[in-house]
């Protein structure tokens, strides 16, 4: 499992791999925000979805000056951190959301290689 850890604050944050509870995690958080509910408008469902995601992969050591739900379960309290989160500076949120993906980007995809050194190991493979 790959983690990428970064701090804001004196708090900090550790952003885990996706795993079977990472997701099982997520789809309680997204429940309990009522992201499926489809009168609640479409770009509040968004911020809450992304804010479930960060929720199920990350790990928080200190404070981030608002309380980090233990389970996802209680409306209430995820529905303040969500707000919290959200009223985190812009850069804080934008490293937050660059490193779920980096942590679920595999080291050496050759997919995210130049061209050029995807067709030297094909042409290597192929002789």
């Amino acid at each position: 499992m790959q983690t990428k850890t970064f701090s804001h604050n004196g708090a900090t944050i550790t952003v885990q791999t996706t795993t079977g509870a990472t997701i099982l995690d997520q789809r309680a958080a997204e429940v309990t925000l009522g992201v499926y509910d489809n009168s609640v408008p479409q770009r509040t469902r968004y911020h809450r979805i992304k804010f479930a995601e960060a929720y199920a992969h990350s790990t928080i050591e200190g404070t981030l000056g608002f309380d980090w739900p233990e389970v996802p379960f209680d409306r209430d309290a995820m529905a303040a951190a969500c707000e919290a989160w959200l009223a985190l500076p812009g850069e804080v949120i934008e490293q937050w959301v660059n490193e779920l993906v980096l942590v679920n980007t595999t080291p050496n995809d050759p997919d995210l290689k130049p061209p050029e050194a995807v067709e030297k190991k094909d042409a290597k493979t192929r002789k």
